[in-house]
């Protein structure tokens, strides 16, 4: 139901999900008066009609599909008109079923999401990486823009740059399916994009980055992959036998295959032949 939209802006908060929950059980129940009965208590029912109407638009609205959106906000309930909150109730009955099953698939998706075991990244690759970047990108701004950029969710650490940075690498299993994803993308301007004026500490910095990831069977590849141990060691040999004869068209071959490793094995095998 939700696939029309990104997964993650379709979670409700658990309070949205219960005000929701509510609504729905409260407009199921909610009870009528006749035409005939006093003007003071058409007034009560129409306005507490429309109230639950407003409050489920709002919510329920960015979980449904672009059509069923469309047609919870386009009911109306006028005050003092008892027939429109008639002809609003016919409508929202039939839209109940679509709202119940958006909240079903987001709960199973949140489910699936919490239940899958994903690997937290190394401490001391998050803390070597954490100081390096932290003391290169002091600005915080630039930092926390990089993280979102780069995938990352969630609240902003507390704390300065290099504090920052390892505390959001040390979670990241908690927050994205992939954090080595992120990671490769949080490293890929400072291992990738030279600066002149800060080549000193750009060399350092990315020799530390190596070596730590290489301690846990990580490599860092073109374009932000992280790749991992399966692939990480055995392959580096055999990279430096390609640049050391100079066969750049099998070296770029190779490249292609490496980078295609973890992401689209089929292809991988494909360009390593």
């Amino acid at each position: 139901m939700a696939s029309h939209s990104n997964l993650q802006k379709a979670i409700l908060s658990t309070a949205k999900r219960e005000i929701v929950t509510s609504t729905l059980a409260q407009i199921r129940s909610f009870r009528f008066c006749g035409p005939s009965d006093d003007p003071d208590e058409q007034t009560a029912v129409t306005l507490a009609y429309r109230h639950l109407v407003i409050q489920l638009q709002r919510l329920a609205s960015p979980i449904l599909p672009e059509a069923a959106a469309a047609r919870l906000n386009a009911i109306d309930v006028e005050v003092n008109n008892l027939y429109s909150a008639f002809e609003a109730s016919a409508e929202l009955e039939s839209l109940l079923p679509d709202i119940e099953g958006a909240l079903e698939s987001i709960d199973n998706a949140t489910k699936q999401m919490t239940t899958t075991s994903t690997k937290p990244l190394p401490v001391p690759v998050c803390s070597v990486v954490g100081d390096v970047l932290g003391s290169f990108i002091f600005h915080h701004r630039t930092l926390e823009t990089l993280f979102y950029e780069s995938g990352a969710t969630g609240e902003v650490p507390p704390g300065n740059c290099v504090t920052k940075c390892q505390t959001w690498l040390k979670r990241m299993h908690t927050d994205v399916p992939d954090p080595a994803a992120v990671l490769g993308k949080v490293l890929e301007e400072f291992m990738e994009v030279d600066r002149p004026f800060q080549a000193e500490a750009l060399e350092g910095g990315r020799k530390r980055i190596t070596e730590v990831l290489a301690r846990f069977g990580l490599s860092y590849h073109q374009g932000g992959l992280i790749l991992g141990a399966a692939n990480a060691l055995p392959t580096k040999s055999l990279k430096q036998v390609l640049q050391d004869r100079d066969l750049s068209g099998v070296d770029k071959e190779f490249e292609r295959a490496l980078a295609n490793v973890e992401k689209d094995p089929p292809a991988a095998i494909t360009e390593a032949r």
